[in-house]
């Protein structure tokens, strides 16, 4: 059964441009790079323009744990995000 994960961030707005590439690059090489990631999506709010949806799915609750646990995949997001949250 696969495992998806849906998150809602607000993002500082003096750092939308920041995030916006940074959480892109994340997105891409998750896909690129974690065997077990099958979807990851970045959406933009219409109503609000700081707010953004994340939505990943991955083949399992194994391989998303892997992949936010292994190298420095889960310092990339974190990265990304908390800085501009």
């Amino acid at each position: 059964m696969s495992y998806t994960v849906f998150v809602t961030l607000d993002v500082r707005p003096d750092h939308l441009d920041d995030f916006i590439d940074g959480i892109t690059e994340n997105a891409r090489a998750s896909l690129r790079d974690e065997p077990g990631c099958l979807i990851f999506d970045v959406h933009r709010d219409n109503t609000i323009p700081t707010r953004f949806h994340l939505y990943e799915v991955y083949t399992d609750e194994d391989a998303f744990t892997i992949a936010h646990t292994t190298g420095n995949r889960g310092e990339v997001p974190r990265n990304v995000c908390l800085r501009r949250i």
